[in-house]
């Protein structure tokens, strides 16, 4: 039994990704003790000072922390990483469309001020890109609350 750090329940690359991968590996999160933290880097900093014996992170942040010892020993296939949703009961479709274009088009000096999940640019989301989401969903009832 091991001590996993995850980041928020509805984050992909927390409880969902992090026990997909315990299952490939031929355990689970519920065989583990694991506890929800905060943003990726707090998961990758409480992993690092050996507070958690493995967590569940985005890759391009546990490589942002190796010079800590951080070392990443599994990934799951590729997630979409960052979605942003438009309601379609509040927005017309030009509106949607408009708001689509403008982040898809959006140049380096523009993006440079959006955020490390974002700022390299954006790409119009299709149905296909949450297969491996769904996949890794079918598996796991995601619990609200860690288990110590």
């Amino acid at each position: 039994e091991k001590t996993i750090a995850l980041t928020p329940p509805l984050s992909t690359c927390g409880y969902l990704s992090t026990d997909g991968l315990l299952r490939r590996a031929g355990s689970a999160l519920e065989k583990n003790r694991y506890r929800y933290l905060d943003k990726h880097d707090t998961v990758a900093l409480a992993v690092a000072r050996g507070d958690y014996d493995a967590g569940g992170l985005k890759t391009a942040i546990g490589q942002k922390y190796a010079h800590l010892g951080l070392q990443i020993i599994a990934e799951s296939p590729p997630l979409p990483a960052f979605s942003l949703i438009a309601n379609g009961a509040r927005l017309t479709p030009e509106r949607i469309a408009a708001i689509r274009a403008a982040l898809i088009s959006a140049d380096g000096t523009q993006r440079a001020a959006w955020g490390d999940n974002i700022r390299h640019g954006a790409v119009a989301a299709d149905d296909r890109d949450y297969d491996a989401v769904r996949k890794l969903r079918a598996r796991a009832n995601i619990p609200e609350k860690g288990n110590f």
